[in-house]
């Protein structure tokens, strides 16, 4: 089973920009709400994050890379 991580970072150019855990820092990652087992592509449900432009925000989710 896999567990939800934590991750603070800032929303730059639409796109999240991880400050931590330290393992992740410095990656710049786009957020989606599709479940790890859906049949269907990521981009299909990425989360506009043009209203936080420049904000600094929490996530909880699963890190799957990019």
């Amino acid at each position: 089973m896999n567990r939800l991580e934590q991750f603070f970072g800032m929303v730059r150019n639409k796109k999240f920009y991880i400050f931590a855990p330290p393992h992740r820092e410095g990656n710049l990652v786009r957020l989606t709400g599709i479940g790890v087992q859906e049949s269907r592509p990521p981009e299909s449900a990425e989360i506009d994050l043009s209203g936080y432009e420049g904000k600094i925000i929490e996530v909880s989710g699963q890190d799957h890379g990019d």
